[in-house]
């Protein structure tokens, strides 16, 4: 059986995800501290479960 592709999402995606908007997205890409995502093409792409993951490591850093 092969194996299942990781979701993508475009910028919008991930506002849709996070309730963030699209400029604080470019804000936080541009300065590293959003979560990870790659250029293919002329969009960028991020994988949904490291949306995910970088939600969770927010909410750690944030709860002490």
């Amino acid at each position: 059986m092969a194996e299942q592709q990781p979701a993508l999402l475009t910028i919008e995606g991930v506002e849709a995800r996070t309730g963030i908007p699209v400029r604080q997205i470019r804000v936080l890409t541009t300065n590293g501290t959003g979560p990870p995502s790659v250029r293919l093409g002329k969009r960028r792409w991020w994988r949904a479960a490291d949306v995910d993951a970088w939600i969770d490591e927010t909410f750690a850093q944030d709860s002490h």
